[in-house]
């Protein structure tokens, strides 16, 4: 198994995956700062985290939707005709 995993090397982007992981188990409390926090992961990214934490109240997901839906049109140039 050693030999394996010397062949395979360190993995790429493992600290990103890991606070992503991490991120999922915070706390209520926690997780509005990390949402606002960690834009090196997508809206898109936050938004599915998010909706994937059973343990957040309906209200405290709502407001963290609702941010990110902000975030994101404010990003989003709208188009006129």
């Amino acid at each position: 198994m050693k030999n394996l995993c010397d062949r395979v090397g360190p993995l790429p982007h493992k600290e990103f995956v890991e606070n992503y992981i991490k991120a999922y188990y915070l706390p209520e409390q926690s997780i509005d700062q990390w949402v606002r926090d960690n834009t090196m992961y997508t809206i898109k990214q936050r938004m599915t985290l998010v909706t994937m934490m059973s343990h957040l109240s309906r209200k405290k997901r709502a407001q963290l939707t609702q941010y990110l839906d902000e975030q994101d049109r404010s990003r989003t140039p709208v188009l006129t005709s």
